[in-house]
C-alpha cells in the first residue's frame, strides 16, 4: 500500500502537470518559446508562469479552474476506492 508521503507526491506532481498543460494551451508561438527555454530551470519556470499569468487574460482564473476540477477527480476517486 503507499504510503501518505507517496501519495502527497503523485497528487502533487499530477497537478503541476495540469498546471504546465493549462499554461501551454493558452501561449502563442513567442510565448511558448519563452516558456520553453525557461523548462531548463524550475525558479525561472515559476517566474515565468506567474509572468505569463499577468501577460494572459484570465490564465489565473483557468489555472485555478483546471487544479479545482482535478481536485474534485482526486476526491471522488478516493471516494470509490476507501
Amino acid at each position: 500500500m503507499l504510503q501518505q508521503r507517496e501519495i502527497v507526491e503523485m497528487v502533487d506532481s499530477h497537478l503541476q502537470k495540469v498546471i504546465l498543460e493549462t499554461v501551454i494551451s493558452e501561449l502563442d508561438g513567442k510565448q511558448f518559446k519563452e516558456f520553453e527555454k525557461s523548462l531548463e530551470d524550475s525558479a525561472t519556470m515559476e517566474d515565468q508562469v506567474a509572468l505569463l499569468a499577468a501577460d494572459i487574460p484570465d490564465l489565473q482564473h483557468k489555472i485555478e479552474a483546471a487544479v479545482e476540477r482535478e481536485i474534485e477527480i482526486i476526491k471522488a476517486a478516493r471516494k470509490n476506492i476507501f
